[in-house]
């Protein structure tokens, strides 16, 4: 699973787009305050073999020591509506 914006100069976590990362920043606040995520809608522009492709991605997240696991629960192609 590679971000679009993943391959740009400044690289991935770095760019202006990651700051609005719903993914990253759902980590980032299970690490910071040691609290589950649990079902959060996230939505990625993603790189796939036919192309760029808007998802619809439900995560989980869980922090083990210092560590927290992403889970990908559900994956989907976003629809207009979404």
């Amino acid at each position: 699973m590679q971000c679009v914006y993943a391959d740009l100069p400044e690289g991935c976590g770095e760019t202006i787009h990651c700051s609005g990362c719903t993914i990253r920043n759902t980590v980032m606040k299970t690490h910071e305050t040691g609290q589950n995520q649990i079902d959060v809608v996230a939505y990625q522009y993603l790189k796939t073999p036919m192309g760029q492709k808007r998802m619809k991605i439900l995560i989980s997240t869980e922090k083990f020591g210092d560590y927290v696991l992403l889970r990908i629960d559900n994956m989907s192609e976003a629809i207009e509506s979404d």
